[in-house]
């Protein structure tokens, strides 16, 4: 009776209703006629084993949607192969808001175009991959077919946050591959990095912080490069390449020698100012190096030539209207013929006159350090500098005729016990030997030798043995007249010239020189003052040698009666010699 009731009710027409418009259970839908070919209708629930068709029309069915069967034919291999088109249409606002069971949502489509109008969010907390399969034709070899998403194209005017008040966030990066163009303002809280970055377009001010740190390649400016402190401008570098310190503009010309590359200028002592400082613990100093190539290119190494200019120190001066002209100048020349590590210079000093546009050299210094008035005039040997006056440049003139000139000058201070002045010429009349407070504590003398040899100005040889003889008055103060002479040889091999004891010894000794082969050479005469003596006519000689000349002494101070030498504590020495004219 059950089975029976229960098929009965398929007569019922609020169950199974049947006819020529439509076939439905349960509640007719009113007007939603349909033909059995078309639709079923129902208002509960059907379940069936299997249902065929392409399902385009079901609503309410979630579905992974990974793919489209390429055949939809029950048992067909088509069945079993997908296809997923390129691309995602987003025509209305839409919002990708995952479950609180996932944080990422997902499309196979390779790239999701968001149209004019329309609105893709994504919430707070969601990532979106598209292409997830991994499909897309942008695949790189390091990730290839990993199905990341990594590899999806996303169009769409205008990309905000969730809550459509401002950006994006890019937690893992973005990457630009072509050009981006940002009309507000960057803000990078981390380092900003740029990679393979050809050029840094910028309408309006970088600013940088904490500085600019370049590691390699240029710093460009399409026309001034300006660096500011504070507001102010403090260097400048020109479209020319001019560096310019304190100033915005760059003369034309400064000291005759047109524009200048680099130009430093100021109000104070401390604008004006260019330093060099070294600091080291040794005892060298900061260089200025001016180098001179005549090669015609950078860098160049072409050997130069005699009297070519190394460098200037220009002093410019300004006539009301510019400063081209200039006052005085320092050059360094060449000086010589140049070679490998071998280039001798000068250094020459020009002033300008009054009136004069152009300046003239004054004075030179040399290679070998020598004087030069007015260029490379060096005189001659034995010429002195006299003086032009206030108004005049001084030149070189002979010494005059009878006149003493100094040839060196000994302080005796503790550390001196001999002397060997030689090299002596006949060129001149005679040598002087002045003495001057010579005082030892101890018993002491002072002694010549003679230094001789067959050509006059040569150092010569020393002449020993006892051949030595000497003669003189001596007078005891407080007794009248002298004493008597006193002669003969010095026991010591060269003569005594000052008495012994603690006298302070003071004197003078003149050496004629040998003009002719019949004049006899080596000798000498003169007198000196001791504390309680006097030698009056005193002269010294070694035996006669009419080949040879006079060409110096050996002094020696010795204590008494002994060769062992004594080095005065006080006194002077100094030699002279006498031009002929």
């Amino acid at each position: 009776m059950s089975r029976a009731r229960d098929l009965s009710k398929l007569g019922n027409p609020n169950v199974i209703k049947a006819d020529e418009n439509s076939v439905g259970f349960g509640t007719q839908v009113a007007g939603n006629h349909a033909n059995a070919d078309s639709s079923l209708i129902s208002a509960g629930i059907i379940t069936a084993t299997a249902y065929y068709g392409d399902g385009s029309n079901l609503e309410g069915v979630a579905s992974a949607g990974l793919g489209t069967a390429v055949d939809d034919t029950k048992d067909s291999i088509g069945q079993n192969i997908y296809f997923t088109n390129a691309e995602l249409s987003i025509n209305e606002n839409t919002t990708v808001n995952a479950p609180d069971t996932s944080s990422i949502a997902y499309t196979q489509y390779q790239q999701v175009t968001v149209e004019s109008g329309s609105e893709l969010i994504i919430a707070d907390g969601d990532s979106f991959i598209p292409d997830v399969l991994g499909i897309g034709t942008a695949l790189q070899a390091s990730t290839a077919g990993a199905g990341n998403g990594l590899f999806g194209t996303v169009y769409a005017d205008n990309i905000e946050n969730v809550a459509g008040r401002g950006g994006p966030n890019f937690p893992l990066g973005i990457t630009v591959a072509g050009v981006s163009t940002l009309g507000g303002n960057v803000s990078i809280g981390g380092t900003l990095t740029y990679e393979d970055v050809t050029n840094v377009d910028s309408i309006g001010i970088v600013t940088a912080r904490n500085g600019i740190d370049i590691t390699g390649g240029n710093l460009n400016a399409a026309s001034n490069l300006i660096l500011k402190t504070d507001g102010s401008e403090k260097v400048r570098i020109t479209s020319v390449g001019n560096l310019l310190v304190g100033t915005d503009t760059a003369r034309t010309e400064v000291g005759g020698m047109g524009n200048p590359q680099v130009q430093v200028e100021g109000t104070s002592a401390s604008s004006a100012n260019l330093s060099i400082a070294r600091n080291s613990d040794n005892s060298a100093g900061g260089y200025l190096t001016f180098a001179k190539s005549r090669g015609t290119s950078d860098g160049s190494n072409v050997i130069v030539q005699n009297g070519d200019t190394l460098g200037n120190i220009i002093f410019a001066s300004s006539d009301g209207a510019d400063v081209n002209q200039y006052s005085a100048r320092i050059r360094g020349k060449l000086e010589g013929t140049p070679g490998a590590n071998d280039v001798p210079g000068c250094l020459t000093f020009e002033t300008t006159a009054d009136g004069q546009t152009a300046s003239t050299e004054r004075l030179r210094i040399g290679p070998a350090g020598q004087f030069g008035i007015g260029g490379s005039n060096y005189g001659t040997s034995g010429q002195v500098l006299t003086s032009g006056g206030a108004s005049a440049a001084p030149s070189w003139a002979e010494a005059g005729g009878g006149a003493w000139e100094v040839v060196s000058t000994h302080v005796l201070s503790g550390s001196t016990s001999d002397l060997q002045l030689y090299g002596w010429s006949n060129n001149y009349a005679q040598y002087k030997l002045v003495f001057t407070d010579c005082y030892d504590a101890g018993d002491n003398l002072m002694r010549i030798r003679f230094y001789q040899d067959a050509t006059s100005g040569q150092n010569g040889t020393l002449v020993t043995g006892s051949s030595y003889s000497r003669v003189g008055t001596k007078t005891t103060y407080g007794t009248p007249g002298g004493t008597g002479v006193d002669g003969g040889s010095d026991s010591y091999f060269y003569p005594q010239i000052t008495d012994h004891g603690t006298e302070i010894n003071t004197g003078e000794l003149i050496f004629p020189m040998k003009t002719s082969s019949y004049s006899d050479a080596n000798k000498c005469y003169g007198e000196w003052l001791g504390h309680s003596h006097q030698w009056r006519g005193i002269s010294c000689k070694c035996n006669a040698d009419p080949t040879h000349f006079l060409t110096g002494i050996h002094i020696y101070f010795t204590e008494n009666n002994s060769t062992t030498a004594r080095a005065p504590s006080t006194g002077r020495i100094t030699l002279l010699r006498m031009k002929y004219s």
